[in-house]
C-alpha cells in the first residue's frame, strides 16, 4: 500500500503512531518516506513488526533521521506499508486477515 502524505510546508513531525494487528509469523513493514523531485527516495522511518498477537499494537516513532521539517518545494511525502502474505494464503472475508493496519497518525506542529 502506497499513500500519499499531505502537511503543510514548513510544519515539524513531531509523532507518527502505527496502530495495527500482526497474527502472523511474518512482519508488516512500514516506512515513511521523501523523494526529491527526480531523485531517490529518503526514509524518515522504517520499522517492522515482530512476533505474532491477536491484539491491537501501537508503536511510536518521535526521531525522523533529521528530516522532520516538512519541504513541500522540494519534496513529496508517501507512506508504504507491506503486508507479508504467504503465496496461497488467500484471504477471501475480511476476519481472515492475519495482518491489518488500522491507522497511521502523524502529529506535527506548524
Amino acid at each position: 500500500v502506497i499513500a500519499p502524505v499531505q502537511a503543510p510546508h514548513g510544519a515539524v513531525i513531531k509523532e507518527v503512531k502505527v496502530h495495527y494487528m500482526d497474527n502472523d509469523d511474518r512482519n508488516i513493514k512500514v516506512s515513511l518516506v521523501r523523494t526529491a523531485f527526480g531523485g531517490t527516495p529518503q526514509e524518515l522511518l522504517r520499522w517492522e513488526s515482530s512476533g505474532s498477537s491477536r491484539s491491537i499494537n501501537v508503536v511510536t516513532f518521535d526521531t525522523f533521521n533529521g528530516m522532520e521539517s516538512i519541504d513541500l518545494e522540494n519534496y513529496t511525502y508517501r507512506l508504504f506499508v507491506e503486508f507479508d502474505v504467504a503465496h496461497g494464503d488467500d484471504i477471501d472475508e475480511p476476519d481472515e486477515a492475519r495482518q491489518r493496519l488500522y491507522g497511521v497518525r502523524i502529529r506535527y506542529e506548524e
